[in-house]
């Protein structure tokens, strides 16, 4: 395996030897687009962007990517309508600060999510600002069918916690066209189920640093 950590902040590893300029990838909280930057620096491939931040979908049409599908949605595991996003804005505590040479300022950033979760890493002598409105779910199930996809050569997904319900309502029939997934956690308690289920999956599991998960076909 040709294995490349994508760095500079970023702690996704992707098997490049599964990867083509005719690959299919899902990035499942694209945030801003740091993810997408760098996997640019590696293949031009398809990436579907899931992001349901209004603001940072906006951000990552500015920057004009190629080869680009945004979707302005939530991943979820069972779509039962609408559900209520959070974005906060604030000044972060030091242990989830920008990484050294950067500064935190206020700003919406990652910690944003649908379940209400993370308030707990801003400073106390903050003012933490938040924003809810609803937005619209879709479910793995959902964006296979819809655009038709048979062959996902790389999952990477980083959303706040939800990923947990995502892979408790994943199939076989869904994974099987998966071939490697790049997966951060949110919740140890959660995790050993978690990685039991992605084992059902077919999956080898990796524990990696930084809450990172590598899952990928023997």
């Amino acid at each position: 395996m040709r294995l490349v950590k994508l760095g500079a902040g970023l702690n996704h590893i992707v098997n490049m030897d599964l990867i083509s300029p005719t690959s299919i990838i899902i990035d499942a909280g694209a945030n801003v687009g740091v993810f997408i930057e760098k996997m640019r620096t590696l293949t031009n491939s398809k990436i579907y962007a899931i992001e349901c931040s209004s603001r940072n979908c906006a951000t990552i049409k500015n920057k004009n990517f190629e080869n680009i599908e945004i979707i302005e949605k939530a991943l979820v595991g069972n779509n039962d309508g609408p559900v209520t996003f959070t974005e906060y804005s604030g000044i972060l505590k030091p242990n989830y600060a920008a990484p050294a040479g950067q500064i935190s300022r206020h700003r919406y950033h990652q910690w944003s999510n649908i379940l209400g979760n993370h308030r707990d890493k801003f400073a106390n002598n903050s003012s933490v600002k938040t924003e809810q409105y609803e937005v619209v779910p879709v479910t793995l199930s959902e964006l296979i069918e819809q655009y038709d996809l048979k062959s996902i050569d790389y999952l990477k997904m980083d959303i706040e916690g939800a990923e947990y319900d995502v892979f408790e309502h994943m199939t076989r029939k869904e994974t099987d066209i998966i071939k490697q997934i790049s997966l951060e956690v949110h919740d140890r308690y959660k995790n050993k189920s978690l990685f039991s289920k992605i084992r059902e999956l077919g999956f080898v599991v990796r524990e990696l640093e930084d809450n990172e998960v590598y899952a990928y076909r023997e």
